[in-house]
Order: structure tokens, then sequence, then C-alpha cells
């Protein structure tokens, strides 16, 4: 297996942000649907002042966050071999900017919902592909969960790899046999250096 680009989701996967996306959505006013699909529904005013607390809901998170142990090593490797990187994540520029600065991330291309879409759907893998000009059968996709793995499936990645606590439902959901569930981001680093690296 010839893999010469990595795409990967950000927050839940290489940053961990304590989100309580509880307390977000009821203060947002979203119920049964995507934050960013109900944004889609307001008018330009109302998606303006919930755009600005939405950011402001994300930087509380990101403040308190911290990068994953061993994500900056893996990347320097990953760069190392002639690799490339994509961060594709349904965050802000200006979050995403932050993280990879602050922790000297060596990123290609950063997507993110500023750039028109984003997961689950395709949209954002796509625009991620193009600027790495790079297939999908050459690819690896990471992440963390539903939205993740909805977003990636319809491509023909060899392997989508997700990380998650509780990976028994995900894999009840989808059951696709390129889809490889792992515990812990120690045993996804793990796997990538020693199968894809």
């Amino acid at each position: 297996m010839k893999i010469n680009a990595f795409l990967f989701d950000l927050d839940g996967t290489l940053f961990d942000a304590p989100y309580d996306w509880g307390r977000i959505r009821k203060e947002l006013g979203v119920k049964g649907r995507l934050i960013l699909e109900h944004f889609k529904t307001l008018s330009p005013e109302e998606r303006r002042k919930k755009e600005k607390k939405l950011l402001s809901f994300e930087w509380e998170a990101t403040l308190k966050g911290k990068l994953r142990e061993g994500v900056r090593e893996l990347l320097e490797d990953i760069k190392k071999r002639g690799k490339k990187i994509a961060i594709v994540t349904n965050n802000s520029i200006e979050v995403a900017s932050y993280i990879i600065k602050k922790y000297s991330l060596p990123v290609d291309v950063v997507i993110t919902r500023e750039d028109g879409s984003f997961k689950p759907y395709r949209e954002p893998i796509v625009q991620a592909l193009e600027r790495l000009e790079e297939k999908a059968e050459s690819s690896v996709f990471v992440g963390d969960n539903d939205l993740d793995i909805m977003a990636a499936a319809g491509f023909s990645f060899p392997l989508i790899l997700i990380v998650n606590s509780a990976p028994e439902r995900f894999a009840a959901m989808f059951p696709d046999s390129r889809i490889r569930y792992f515990r812990s981001f120690h045993q996804l680093l793990n796997f990538i250096r020693e199968n894809l690296l």
C-alpha cells in the first residue's frame, strides 16, 4: 500500500478540547440538526451573531485544550518520509491556525468551514485532495467520529482510521472493511508508524 498523503481531523483526533456540545447547542438554540446546518437557515444578521457565539465557544475549549501526546512527532515523521499532510476540520480557520502555529505542526493544507462546506459532506475532502494534488487511492483519512466517517466513506481511501473511546457503536453503524477503529490515540499512532510509514 503506497500512501502519499494523510488527511487528519483536528478536534478529537489531533487535539483534545473540552467541548460541552449539549450546552453549546442549547445556547445557540439548535435542536435535531448539525450546528452548521442550523446556521444555513438563519437570516444573515442572526447567522453572524450565532457564528460569533460559536467562535467564542471554540476559543473557550481550545484555550483549555491540548495537543494529544505524540502528535507533533508523528506529523514530523510523516513529513520526513516525504508525505503530505492536510487538516480537514469543521472548526474555524482562526482556531485551526492558532493550534498549528502554537504547536509548530508541519501541515501542508488546512480546510475549515470557511472554505465553503463542512463534514459530513464530501466537499472538504475534495478540496483537501485537490490542494494536496493527491488521489484518495494513495491517501489515508484519520478522524474520530461519525461525521468523519460519513465524509470519508464515499472516497476510495484504502484505509479510514478512527480513534474513539467507544468504537463499537461506530463499527455497528459503519461496517466498512476499510475502517480501522482504535480506542486510544497511542494505538492509532503505533498503527500508523508500524504499517504506513
